[in-house]
Parts: C-alpha cells; structure tokens; sequence
C-alpha cells in the first residue's frame, strides 16, 4: 500500500510568525497533501518563511503535492523560482470576469492531467459567460516545473489512490497533528476576538495657577514657584514673541541703513574714477 497519507490546511495569512517544527516532525516519510485554498496573503517575511518549511518538508516526506493553490499563492508561485520546493501543484483557483455584469468571480481548475487551453465559467449572479481575467499562459506558467508529471508513474498513483481514498471518505488528517491550520498560518483576527478599543487617556488635572489675561488657558506653572512668582514668569513668557518682534525690526532697520551706506559709498568711488580718468593728462 502507498502511503501513508497526511493532509493538511493552510490560512489565514503567511508571515515571519510562520512556523514548520511541528509539521516536519508530522510528515516523515508519508505523502503529503496540502490544501492553500484559503490562503489570502503572502507578505515578504512570510515567503522566506514558507521556502524554508517547503524544503525541509521536501526532505522529510515521502512526495509533496499542493491542492487548491489560491491567487496570491500562484502569484507567488509564478515570481519566486522555487517557490513550491519539489512539491507537485495538482488544481488551482482561477480570476475569471464576467462581460455582462462586470462581476469578479474565482473557479477552481484540475490540472492533474495538464493546464486547459481555456477556463470559462457560468457567472452565478447573471448567468453569463464569464472568461479567464488573466493571460492563460502568465498565469499558469508554474505549471511547467510543478505539473503533474503523467509519465512519473508513482506520482500518478499517489495522486489516484489518495482520489479515491477521499472520494469515499472525508479527507484523511493525521491524528499526530491536532491543529494542522494552526502549525502552518497565522489566521486573521475576528471581529469577535478583535482587540477593545483603547480606552481615552484621562484628563490632565486643571492649574491652580491663576491664568493670564487673554491666554485662554492657564499658566503654566512649575514646581518650587509661589503663586506670584508663576504669574509673572508666565506674563514675562507671553511678552516675549513681542520682545523678539521688536528686535528683528530693529535689526532690519539697522541692516538697511548699512546696505545705503555701502551703495553710497561705491556710487562715490565710481564717480571719483570716472573724474580722474577723464582728466587730459
């Protein structure tokens, strides 16, 4: 018999947090099949993450085949060289639009015995005609290097046997491993179990300091200052800018006086030159 089999799920969304420990230790020696269907996103960190847990788990089992690859995994798939390790890409889902309602749908696609010249799709909201959203051959370029293989005649019997297996009954999981979603991903929060809102910070205690005149607030005051020390140095902070005005006119006056003088002094040693060169000699 072939086999054993273990199958598990990946979720949610793929990040540094990604972890493969548990799964490898799981997956020694048997044949592996993995479901990526609700997989919604993939950041940098996580890709790293899954080419480490791909190899390793590569090593470990006997065959890998990855199922229901999603948009962001095949996206993935499609840039990064290796992506999949050796593992085998058995069906994917794929954007497909709708002309007549402009509506937005995936359909899942079996490539076990190769990519389809085409993927269409009656739309479920209209009932037109909905065609693939994406160029077929970009998209299933990954196909080349991860297709099932027709001439690799024990892949094609893992993969028949492990069809017929779950078309009589549930899909085998493993019983070694309790929570197969949690060991892969890190699933999204739930409105449920969201994070409270935090709470307003509390209010700064009021100024017993006496406020000044058309500040609007109340002065501030600090520690060791009696009452008419604080006034007053607060009055003296609020004269300030005026002070600082009255000194910057008092510098620009005095800059324009300086800038007169020179235009007038070499306006005169102009003149002068001009006198003397102008004398017969």
């Amino acid at each position: 018999m072939l086999g054993p089999f273990l199958t598990l799920q990946v979720e949610g969304t793929i990040n540094e947090t990604f972890t493969v420990d548990l799964l490898v230790e799981s997956a020694a020696g048997k044949v592996v099949f993995i479901d990526v269907g609700k997989l919604a996103r993939i950041t940098s960190f996580g890709s790293r993450q899954w080419i480490r847990a791909i190899t390793a788990l590569s090593q470990k089992a006997q065959q890998v085949f990855i199922e229901n690859c999603s948009f962001a995994f095949v996206s993935q798939l499609n840039m990064i060289r290796g992506f999949a390790g050796t593992a085998t890409v058995l069906s994917v889902t794929a954007p497909v639009f709708c002309n007549t309602c402009d509506r937005d749908m995936k359909v899942p696609v079996d490539i076990r015995q190769g990519v389809p010249e085409n993927v269409k799709a009656k739309c479920a909201q209209c009932g037109g005609d909905a065609e693939m959203a994406e160029d077929m051959e970009t998209y299933f370029a990954f196909a080349s290097l991860h297709g099932l293989n027709q001439s690799q005649v024990e892949h094609v019997a893992l993969v028949r046997q492990y069809d017929n297996l779950r078309a009589s009954q549930s899909a085998p999981i493993d019983e070694g491993v309790t929570a197969p979603v949690h060991v892969l991903s890190v699933p999204p929060p739930s409105p449920s179990t969201a994070p409270a809102a935090a709470a307003p910070a509390p209010a700064a205690p009021a100024s017993s300091w006496p406020a000044i005149e058309g500040a609007g607030k109340p002065a501030a005051s600090p520690a060791g200052w009696s009452a008419p020390e604080g006034a007053a140095k607060a009055a003296s902070m609020a004269a300030a800018p005026a002070m600082l005005a009255a000194d910057s006119r008092r510098w620009v006056v005095t800059n324009d006086v300086l800038l007169a003088l020179l235009v007038g002094f070499l306006a005169g040693a102009f003149i002068a030159t001009h006198l003397v060169l102008a004398q017969p000699f």
